[in-house]
């Protein structure tokens, strides 16, 4: 211990006072602004304090709430046109059904693809509709029946073209 001198009752008095100076409320608070202003004097930047930190935090929790309440709004801006995505194809697949059954009450034949082809159109607007409860579906209805009461006559006499 060079630092404190040769001395023993000289190093035992500075050892005292530094232990009172540690216990001493506001000693770390003048420490740490001696290190801050000579980080200051050194680089010329201003040390960050926790001020600064918590300041930062807040504005950074702001900016983060206001871009959640954006992703939720451009969430539910995309399930309305999802929504409004499904309903469409839904009359879509409506039209083709009915279209398709013009086609068989006037005599049109179909290939068994096509035939496959309305056959999953029809399931997937019956999905729709089985989770849509509010959709319209009279109006396909008694086409559906006679869309598979004609596969199953084709199917069995093996009419397709």
């Amino acid at each position: 211990m060079r630092i404190l001198g040769e001395d023993p009752e000289l190093r035992q008095q500075l050892m005292g006072v530094l232990m009172v100076a540690a216990a001493a409320p506001g000693f770390w608070e003048f420490i740490r602004w001696v290190c801050s202003a000579a980080y200051t004097a050194l680089t010329g930047k201003r040390q960050i304090t926790n001020k600064d930190l918590s300041d930062r935090m807040d504005q950074a929790d702001r900016r983060s709430a206001k871009m959640q309440d954006d992703i939720t709004a451009m969430a539910e801006a995309f399930r309305a046109h999802h929504d409004e995505n499904l309903e469409e194809r839904a009359k879509n697949n409506r039209s083709k059904i009915l279209r398709f059954d013009d086609e068989l009450r006037i005599g049109i034949r179909h290939s068994y693809e096509y035939f496959e082809d309305i056959l999953r159109t029809v399931k997937e607007y019956e999905d729709y509709c089985e989770a849509h409860p509010k959709f319209k579906n009279r109006q396909a209805e008694s086409a559906i029946s006679h869309i598979q009461s004609a596969y199953d006559k084709a199917h069995e006499e093996n009419s397709f073209i």
